[in-house]
């Protein structure tokens, strides 16, 4: 059975602060999705740069990593 919730670095908003959420709902899974679960991720240039430029390509809420 998959988890409701996981954890999730988020911008809600165009240059908004980034938040840590500890309950971001899990999309559902199609038939052909596999869930993988994550022990360490990292914020890369282009997710700080999302948060600092708010480029008109991306929609929010942003979940980085």
């Amino acid at each position: 059975m998959a988890p409701q919730t996981q954890k999730a670095l988020v911008v809600k908003s165009a240059h908004a602060p980034w938040e840590f959420r500890t309950d971001w709902p899990v999309k559902s899974l199609g038939p052909k999705d596999v869930l993988v679960k994550l022990v360490t991720i990292a914020l890369n240039p282009a997710d700080w740069l999302v948060q600092a430029y708010a480029p008109p390509f991306i929609t929010y809420p942003f979940v980085g990593g």
